[in-house]
């Protein structure tokens, strides 16, 4: 996803724009982003959902942030080193033979539970 969303997912949200801006969708944004702090990779991450808006035509009623992962047992050799990159330009270390987990899953299943209560 570097620079943006998946073009499916875009399409797929212009394609049903009108029902998903009725129903108050709610956007999940999975991005590294979300596990940090630095101010200068949101205001990438906030432009990259505004784009994801433009293109998509429509806008969620509240977008959610959730953290993802570096899945290196999943990756090829470029998607593997583009991550290694990122995650030294961010002083991270990670280790290619093993996955990382930085999704909050807990706080991720209360903004579910919220979603189920009427």
């Amino acid at each position: 996803m570097p620079g943006g969303f998946q073009n499916d997912l875009k399409k797929l949200a212009k394609s049903h724009a009108v029902q998903l801006q009725e129903q108050g969708a709610i956007f999940f944004a999975v991005s590294l982003t979300a596990a940090g702090r630095d101010e200068e990779d949101w205001k990438g991450h906030r432009k990259c959902i505004a784009q994801f808006e433009v293109k998509s035509g429509g806008t969620p009623a509240r977008v959610v942030h959730v953290a993802g992962a570096f899945r290196f047992s999943e990756y090829d050799f470029f998607r593997a080193w583009a991550m290694r990159r990122i995650a030294a330009e961010r002083d991270e270390t990670v280790d290619t033979d093993c996955d990382k987990e930085y999704t909050d899953w807990s706080a991720l299943k209360s903004e579910m539970d919220q979603l189920m209560t009427p």
